[in-house]
Parts: structure tokens; C-alpha cells; sequence
């Protein structure tokens, strides 16, 4: 009788325990492997908290390190609060900080201050667990404390058009993003999921 009891208590636990889901990427330049990425969702009630880092280091005319951190939280499917650290041979280079204030997303990227109406419901850090579901999608970059626009091309992979004329492009598999090939400011990269 008492195992019977129990049932209750013991569904109620699974229930609330945080479901995490963990994605791990190599990352290349060209055909050599130059880093990892991870990246992180923990789903607990009503919030959810996805955390990226990837590291990168490669050698052009010097070697150069990049580490990148994200992070973001949200509420009830709501993007509330996130920041963004990307250090370049182990100094900062550039951060951004998002928290939620007087009805908007408040956004201090490198001491330039400014707000971004709300409700933010589609991040650049979703895009690893799910393309958006309409298209063209505006995709609020956490990096960029703005909206980019996700577009699905007829060869199946979705293409996130950046402001800074830089273009990522994602395949998915199985729910979630497979390979990201990223067009950056010091060159191209290409995640692979393990």
C-alpha cells in the first residue's frame, strides 16, 4: 500500500528534475580540425537556459585563439535575459549583456546601450535545437543584441542573413542543427555534430 502512495511523489520528482540536452560540435577550417563547440539546453517548469562555448584556434599568418560564451534564458518561450563573451587570445574582445526593464529587452553590446521590443521568441541560440517555423524568420542574435533574418533555400538549409554582411547556414537533422557553416570576420568555419 505504501509503494502505491508513493506513485504520486515519485511522478511529481521526474516531473520537475531539469531536462538537459547536450549538442557537441567539431569545428574545421577547411579540411583541419581547429576546435569544439558545445552547447547546452536545461528545461526546467517554465524556464529554459541555453548555454554555447566553442573554441577555435587557428593559424593563418599568426595563431590566433578564439573562445565565444553565450547564454540565455528564457521565460514561458520568452527570451528574458543573456550574454555574450568573445575573447580573442585570452582577451575580451567583445560582450554583450541583454536583460529584460520596462517592457523591452535592454541591450548593452560594448558600452553602446539601446532596447529591443519584446516578445523575443526566436534566438540564434534556438537555431541549434529547431529551425524557425516560418519563413523568412526573424532571429534575434544574442552576439548582436538585434534581429537577423533566417531564410529556408531549395536546397534544404536555412541561411541566417547577419547585419555586419556575414551569412551562417544550418542543416538539420533529426531536429537539430548537424552542420553550421559560418562565414566570419576572421574566416569560414564549419561545425560538424559528433
Amino acid at each position: 500500500m505504501l509503494n502505491f502512495l508513493l506513485i504520486p511523489i515519485w511522478w511529481a520528482a521526474i516531473l520537475s528534475a531539469p531536462q538537459v540536452q547536450i549538442l557537441t560540435y567539431d569545428v574545421f577550417h577547411g579540411d583541419s580540425k581547429v576546435g569544439q563547440m558545445h552547447v547546452e539546453r536545461t528545461v526546467q517548469g517554465s524556464t529554459t537556459i541555453i548555454k554555447s562555448r566553442m573554441e577555435v584556434e587557428v593559424s593563418l599568418v599568426f595563431t590566433l585563439k578564439v573562445v565565444s560564451e553565450h547564454e540565455a534564458q528564457y521565460r514561458n518561450g520568452e527570451m528574458v535575459a543573456g550574454k555574450v563573451r568573445i575573447f580573442q587570445n585570452d582577451n575580451l574582445k567583445s560582450y554583450t549583456n541583454c536583460w529584460r526593464a520596462d517592457g523591452a529587452l535592454q541591450v548593452d553590446r560594448d558600452g553602446d546601450r539601446f532596447s529591443v521590443e519584446m516578445p523575443i521568441l526566436y534566438t540564434s541560440l534556438n537555431a541549434f535545437f529547431s529551425p524557425p517555423e516560418s519563413h523568412p524568420s526573424p532571429v534575434f542574435s544574442e552576439r548582436l543584441g538585434g534581429y537577423q533574418t533566417f531564410v529556408r533555400l531549395d536546397d534544404g538549409r536555412f541561411k541566417l542573413i547577419i547585419e555586419d554582411g556575414h551569412s551562417s547556414y544550418y542543416r538539420y537533422r533529426d531536429g537539430s542543427c548537424h552542420i553550421l557553416e559560418i562565414d566570419t570576420w576572421m574566416s569560414d568555419l564549419r561545425l560538424v555534430r559528433k
